[in-house]
Order: structure tokens, then sequence, then C-alpha cells
């Protein structure tokens, strides 16, 4: 906590920082692994210890119910144990304007607070202040949630998204205008790896950077024009006339630039390519485009800066626009807490040296609240986005040197890249010191050696390792090396870091073998040495697909193929796709058949879903016996069944 200048001070955390009270709190000040402050001011707090009995606090106001403690309205005057979500592993707690959402390690949802509009999401429109399970998310694993102001969107491990909550608007993007008390699919058609949420307004970044939006449009946040289309009379809080678009569209003039990250203010939308550059449209009553007036914008403005960019933060309740340049320094634009109208992005570096983007938001923002809930792991901010990263936690450590890989002469790691890209022969995965088996006759021979160069998926011309002995016994040596120095916690420059667990690696080899993967990740480091993996990805999923960039053989299963091909596709590894395929074709079981066929459909591989349709066309009586079956989604066990008998 004292890592964070600002944040260390808000009033409504000096009662657990002073103590006090029955019982005394001072204690958990060094030991907070998480904590959110927010509602009115940031006057509810609620927070998680790093200790064995993983206990969970909260005090304030208590408005709507929102700290779960079991009761409405009361005031919480010394922090207060909440009994329902202690033991639970709770990693975020994320809030819109009078509910909360927390998830769990393992990828669970709880909800708490208001429900008039069913932002909960379990199932009811009775609001409860005791954490809820949303039990039409219990068999899924959710990686991010976001909360508007009274909407909640959920993407879960295999990118499918999810919308409840109020839907006037359209912004569950269900293509209805009906509200929803539990999750209901977002009528998109591809994987989605990042969500934003406005106060009516939605928008989700698919894996191939394309970015959608849909919701209120009155100030052209949806990034077009208002068409004639788009008017609605609505019927919540009286009749009028309303600009809105209930499906997902993509944003015009935009559909073939490739997006990083998406966030939404209350009627504004701020866009991140991939390349660095920001795009920003909606409502500019205080200068939040950026663009130096304060006009609304219905068509997207890139930002004339001079920088690059690697995040952006915007929230549904204030008319702040905030990013963070790859040279890591704070650019603020839009209201701020002097009453100005900033209406460029200016740079606040010279104010804010030693602040997180905490501390920066809080300040210009004027307000005590942490726009979104902050990891703390040895006392260092795991959530943030500048030199405390949001994805990486800092190390000084000193790295063990790659002894195996300096071992290697100067002539073969020359070689590294083409025998990495070679893949070590036409399979990839059988072991280098097998010898290939002779061909029975001549014609054969020659045959191969007509076709022994060949050109690999990504555009490298590679020559077989088998063309000759020397290829055969530099790949041998590196193929060797390789498998000694993956996950070498003695021998690595990188380390990828999980909750309970780390992958060792070489910044090198994986440059070398996929430079999208490398790019996606550059960013990401402190200190050189340390990526901090959320939970988009489980530790096996990342395992299989780093084993698999070392040329080893990956790790392949049931429980990580989804996130394996989300993985491959993402960055652009075909041949493990065709093995994720392979396997899941095997591995289909009476037991194991409803998980497969969900990937199937979640990942559009019409022939793996053809192959479990046929499956199950001839085992359905046993099928309808087994528990996945009866935890099958009901939409999802309709379309099955819709395949068999039609």
């Amino acid at each position: 906590m004292d890592s964070m200048p600002i944040v260390k001070q808000f009033a409504s955390l000096q009662r657990m920082r002073a103590g006090g009270g029955t019982g005394g709190r001072q204690d958990h000040w060094t030991r907070i692994r998480l904590v959110a402050t927010f509602g009115f001011n940031g006057s509810e707090v609620m927070y998680a210890t790093a200790d064995a009995g993983d206990k969970v606090y909260a005090y304030g106001p208590n408005r709507h119910g929102c700290l779960g403690l079991g009761t409405n309205d009361k005031d919480i005057k010394q922090p207060q144990l909440n009994t329902v979500l202690t033991g639970k592993r709770l990693m975020k707690i994320y809030y819109g304007f009078s509910h909360c959402i927390g998830l769990t390690e393992s990828g669970q949802c709880y909800a708490w607070g208001c429900n008039e509009y069913g932002q909960l999401g379990i199932g009811t429109f009775t609001s409860s202040p005791t954490p809820q399970l949303i039990a039409g998310l219990q068999h899924r694993t959710v990686v991010a949630i976001d909360c508007g102001n009274r909407h909640t969107l959920a993407l879960t491990s295999d990118g499918l998204l999810y919308g409840w909550g109020r839907n006037t608007f359209g912004a569950i993007g269900d293509n209805t205008w009906c509200w929803r008390e539990r999750p209901t699919p977002v009528v998109l058609t591809e994987p989605i790896e990042s969500i934003g949420c406005g106060k009516n307004h939605s928008l989700a970044i698919s894996c191939t950077g394309r970015a959608y939006v849909w919701g209120l449009h009155d100030f052209g946040q949806l990034g077009r024009p208002i068409e004639e289309s788009d008017h609605h009379i609505c019927k919540d809080g009286g009749r009028k006339e309303r600009a809105f678009d209930p499906l997902p569209k993509q944003i015009s003039g935009l559909e073939n630039m490739t997006f990083k990250k998406g966030c939404c203010g209350p009627n504004h939308t701020i866009l991140l390519t991939r390349t660095g550059d920001i795009y920003t449209f909606g409502q500019n009553d205080f200068g939040q485009i950026g663009n130096g007036q304060t006009e609304n914008m219905c068509k997207p403005y890139k930002l004339k800066t001079a920088v690059k960019f690697k995040d952006i933060v915007a929230i549904f309740d204030k008319s702040l626009s905030l990013a963070v340049s790859v040279d890591n320094r704070y650019w603020v634009w839009g209201y701020s807490f002097h009453r100005q109208l900033v209406t460029t992005p200016q740079d606040v570096s010279r104010w804010t040296s030693g602040f997180t983007i905490y501390d920066v938001y809080a300040r210009y923002s004027g307000v005590d609240k942490t726009f979104r809930s902050v990891t703390i792991r040895n006392g260092k901010i795991v959530a943030d986005s500048n030199n405390n990263n949001n994805k990486v936690v800092a190390k000084q450590a000193a790295i063990a040197k790659p002894n195996e890989l300096a071992a290697i002469d100067d002539q073969l790691l020359a070689n590294a890249e083409r025998l990495i890209k070679c893949k070590l022969s036409v399979n990839p995965f059988h072991d280098i010191g097998v010898a290939q088996e002779e061909e029975e006759d001549e014609e054969e021979e020659e045959e191969e050696e007509d076709n022994n160069e060949f050109t690999s998926s990504d555009g490298y011309k590679a020559v077989d390792v088998h063309k000759d002995n020397d290829d055969m016994t530099a790949a041998k040596v590196f193929h060797n090396c390789l498998s000694e120095a993956f996950d070498n916690h003695l021998n690595f420059d990188i380390e990828f870091v999980f909750n309970h667990h780390s992958i060792y690696c070489h910044k090198t080899i994986l440059q070398i073998r996929n430079r999208h993967f490398w790019e996606s990740i550059k960013d990401s480091l402190v200190y050189n040495n340390e990526v901090f993996v959320e939970n988009n990805f489980s530790y096996e999923s990342m395992y299989a697909f780093i084993k698999y960039l070392y040329s080893l053989t990956p790790d392949i299963t049931v429980a990580n193929a989804g996130q394996l091909l989300l993985l491959a596709a993402t960055h652009n590894e075909p041949e493990l796709l065709d093995m994720c395929g392979e396997f899941l074709q095997s591995s289909i079981t009476m037991d194991s058949i409803c998980s497969v066929y969900q990937i199937a459909v979640g990942h559009r591989l019409p022939a793996l879903e053809s192959h479990c349709a046929r499956f199950a066309a001839n085992h359905w009586k046993d099928i309808c016996k087994t528990q996945s079956f009866e935890s099958m989604d009901d939409q999802l066990m309709k379309q099955l069944f819709k395949t068999i008998f039609t």
C-alpha cells in the first residue's frame, strides 16, 4: 500500500491504517493483497489479506448492501469480516453504480448489491447484500468482468462474452432491449480478449484485434454517424426517443485496424491500436476526446501526439481520459478535479514522479477511488500499467546465465533461427535422435530430395534438417539444449508468473520462434525479466504453448485445449491448431463429449463439431446419463440435439 503515495492517503483508508476499534486492523495495512475503494468518493472499502485464512474485510456506508456483509445501508465503522468471500481466493473486485462482482482465482463469479435491473446476474431482480454465486457461469472459467452503470459483461477463458442487467439501450449486446437477470450470450462471431463498459454502452476487442461497440449512441459513442434506424422510443424512465444499437458492430472507418485494448467513459470511447495509436469518439463536453474542442464526435479521432502509447484508462462514471506512453509517461485530458477543461492530452509526468496509475487517476479525477481493484504482491503493485506494470511484478534478483545455450558454439547460434524455424523435421515432435526410416526405393528418395526445401507458415524459407549430417548434428545438439533449457529455474532470462507457478524461458528463443507472441508481452516487462500472467490463460495452457515454441511436444488435455486453441489462433500457429483438433477428436468419450463439443462450437471448428455430432448420434442415450451432460449449457445442449436429429 505504501507504494501508492496518493492512494494511501485516501480518507476512507485511514480507518484501517490507523487501527483502532474492536480488534484493531493496523496489522492489515502491510498484509493487503487486494484492495478496492468505490462508491461515493471511494467511501466503501473492501480488501483481502495475504494470510493462510485468505480473509476478506469491508467497511463504509454500505449503500445498497454493496459491501456484501449481509446488511443494507448500515454504516460499517470498522473493518468487518466477509464470511462468504473469505477463503474463496478473491482476485478481482468490479463495481458499477451500486453493484459489485467478485472474481475468484478459479474463475467463479460472486455478485452482491443492488439488483433492480438484474445487474447481479443471479436469476432474479431481487437485491442481495450477501454475495451470491452467479450460477449461470459456474461451469465456465471467467477471466474478466466489467461493469457499467447498471449492466455487467463477463469474458470466459475460451473467448465467449456474456452480459446481463439493464438493457434499455441495448448495452448487453444480445440484439434486444430486454433486461436480463442471468448471463446472456453477446451476439459476436469470434473469440474476444478485451472488454469495456460505459454508462450505457459496451465494447469488445476480438483476439484478431477487431473492435466492436454497441448500446447507447446519443453522443456518438459507437463511432459512426447517428442514423434514422438508431432512433427508438424508450419506455424506461418515460417515453423518450433515444439513439442506440443493441447489436455489436465494428467501428466505421476502423474495420481494417487492429486494436490492443478499448475502454469506455460514461459516454465516450477510447481505443488503443497494437501499434500504439489512440482513437477516441463520443461525448466531448469536458474535452475527453482530446481534439482541442468540446463538440461531440461521432467519427473516430486519432490523437495527435508524437508518442506511442501502451495503456489507456477510462471508467463509466468519470469524463476523464488517461493514457500511458511507451516511455512510461502519464497523459491526461478531459474533466479534471480543478474543474478545468483539458481538451488535449497533457503530459503530467513532471508532477507524478513515483506515482502508480491509480495515484494519477485519483489525483486528476479528484476522487479517493481506485478505478479498479488493486492487486499487491510482495508489497508491489501488479495491476498497474506503468513502472509498476499491470501485467508484471518487479523482481530484483540475479538471473542465472543460460549456461546450456552459451555452450553452443558460435556457428550453431548463427544457425539457431533456421533450426527453430525448420521445426526440427517434417514431424517436429519426433525425437531428433531417432534415425529416419530408410526409403523403400530410390524413387522415393529422389522425390524427398526434390522436396527438401519448404516454406513455413510465416514465410520463412527453411531447409530440412535431415538434408545432410551436419544439419542433423547441429539440430540434435540444439534440440537437446532447448529441452534442458525450457522451464529451468537455473537457466532463464524471462519468467512467466502465475498465482502459484512460474515458467522459466529465454527472450531470444521467444523472439525467434514467434515474433507476434513476443510483441504482445515485451512491453509488460519490468527489470527485463518477469511477466505476470493474469487469469486470461491458465498455467497449464500457457505451459503447453511455450513448450511448443521450444519445439517440444506440448501437453494437450481436454482441460487446456480450449485456451491452447485460442493461443494458437491468436499467435498464428496453424500446426498447433491442427494438433489440438486431432487430440480433441481422438479424446471424445461419453464423459468428455460435452466439453469437446463446447470447444468445437466456441472456436468454430466445423470438422470437430461434426465429429462430435456423429459420436453423440450413436451414443446419445448414454451421454444423457453423464454428469457433464447435466451441467451442459442449455443453449449448447439444444444446438447439439438440433444437429443430431435434423
